[in-house]
């Protein structure tokens, strides 16, 4: 159930083979980590559609503020996303395969987000995130909700190491909740557990590394791979892999 909580509708994600759990002062880190809202310096906003080749339309909005947009003294940073997606109306058969006519379907999530900072010491930063979604799937005449939550963690390393900076570690978890019911059909939503690692280069500072392991409950697990560099102010240069691309390479690219 809830199926399309699965699909990654940025393109920066995408590009960084879904290496992403660590990122921090982005709009789009609520697509898998709350806590990296925390960071945000200004407020921002991501507007992403995707139009699919099997007929599958895909919108997300995201929007975040930090705690320095308010006048009065906030602690943490707050955030929202909508993802909505719909099917093109499809051809729809009976229990004996006999043609009922067409059927659409769609599907979508409203997210509200809150991170803060938990600890802070001279050898660690920790910030955290919650989110909490409205879910809501239809097919046809029949329509499911639900609810769910993500819960996520970035800890950010202040103590100096010999070969790298900017060292962060993540893990979150994300669509807890109660199963989505069509009628008396109903099925878990597809959680997941996110445990992820990046840092950057003394050498190199303007590359960013980022591995990732993800484990969806019932399935096995996979890993991510993401680079990101800017060699220009006006742009960045991203290579990913990821290893739940069966049917490609699991490489993706991207600027």
């Amino acid at each position: 159930a809830a199926e399309f909580l699965k699909v990654t509708p940025s393109p920066r994600v995408e590009a960084l083979g879904n290496a992403f759990v660590t990122e921090t002062a982005d709009a789009n880190a609520l697509i898998q980590n709350p806590a990296g809202i925390y960071g945000l310096a200004t407020p921002e906003a991501a507007v992403v559609h995707n139009r699919y080749l099997d007929g599958v339309d895909e919108s997300f909005l995201a929007f975040g503020l930090p705690k320095s947009y308010f006048k009065r003294k906030s602690r943490g940073s707050f955030g929202m996303a909508i993802t909505y997606l719909r099917v093109d109306d499809f051809d729809a058969y009976d229990r004996f395969n006999i043609p009922t006519g067409k059927v659409s379907a769609s599907d979508l999530a409203g997210t509200l987000a809150y991170a803060d900072r938990l600890l802070l010491t001279h050898l660690l930063n920790l910030d955290g995130g919650l989110s909490a979604k409205v879910l809501r799937s239809q097919l046809h005449d029949a329509t499911a909700r639900g609810t769910a939550a993500d819960l996520g963690l970035i800890g950010t390393l202040n103590a100096e190491l010999p070969w790298v900076t900017q060292v962060r570690a993540a893990f979150s978890v994300q669509n807890l909740g109660s199963a989505i019911k069509y009628g008396q059909d109903a099925g878990p939503l597809p959680r997941v557990f996110r445990l992820g690692l990046s840092a950057a280069p003394k050498s190199w500072d303007k590359l960013r590394i980022a591995v990732q392991g993800d484990k969806y409950l019932a399935e096995q697990a996979t890993c991510s791979v993401g680079l990101e560099s800017r060699p220009l102010s006006i742009m960045q240069l991203r290579l990913g892999y990821h290893s739940a691309d069966v049917d490609g390479s699991g490489l993706s690219f991207g600027l």
